[in-house]
């Protein structure tokens, strides 16, 4: 791999491996047990055939690599807040859904914002300093936490916030938009889609 690597002219020191612990399969609520014996192993191929690669990828970077893993292909395959990528998608397709509706935004730090709001924010504000700590300690896992507690937090100020006629509409729309920037360039980072809809 390092010669592979230097032949397309990059430094080999840069490439890194990361051993992560055994994952299990679960189904139905069961482990699914494998064995090449009996014939009952689950190859990666297998298991694009039964969920999506999103949600592979992102449920894989939730833990850390030290620790073991569940991964559970019924909660993969739901279309709820119990999966984790599909959580995180539909919070960045509500963005973009509310964007094309709210006022254009502008900023006023006057503006009287929810107690939510002001938490969203200093949670954006987290996410530069975020990127710095996984790119010196490899703990991607950190990443996908963080997109699912501003995907929490941005769904339960959702909830809580009328945006569409609010007297601060148009501040609120900039952190909309704010939102919308960090869970792409998250997404990006990991390599999940950012679907528009949903």
């Amino acid at each position: 791999m390092r010669i592979a690597i230097e032949s397309l002219g990059y430094d080999p020191k840069n490439l890194e491996f990361l051993i992560i612990q055994l994952v299990r399969l679960i189904k139905n609520g069961e482990e699914f047990k494998m064995s090449k014996r009996a014939g009952t192993s689950v190859t990666l191929a297998d298991l694009l055939d039964n969920t999506s690669s999103d949600a592979i990828r992102f449920m894989m970077l939730t833990r850390e690599i030290n620790t073991k893993y569940d991964f559970d292909i019924d909660e993969a395959n739901s279309k709820d807040a119990n999966n984790p990528v599909f959580n995180v998608q539909y919070s960045y397709a509500r963005t973009v859904s509310l964007l094309k509706n709210l006022k254009p935004y502008k900023i006023d730090f006057e503006a009287n914002i929810t107690e939510k709001a002001k938490k969203i924010i200093l949670l954006l504000d987290e996410f530069p300093e975020l990127i710095r700590t996984i790119i010196n300690t490899s703990k991607v896992n950190l990443l996908s936490q963080y997109l699912l507690n501003l995907s929490n937090l941005f769904n339960s100020f959702y909830a809580e916030t009328k945006l569409i006629g609010h007297e601060y509409e148009e501040h609120y729309s900039s952190l909309v938009l704010a939102v919308q920037v960090v869970f792409k360039v998250a997404l990006d980072l990991i390599g999940v889609n950012a679907p528009e809809t949903m």
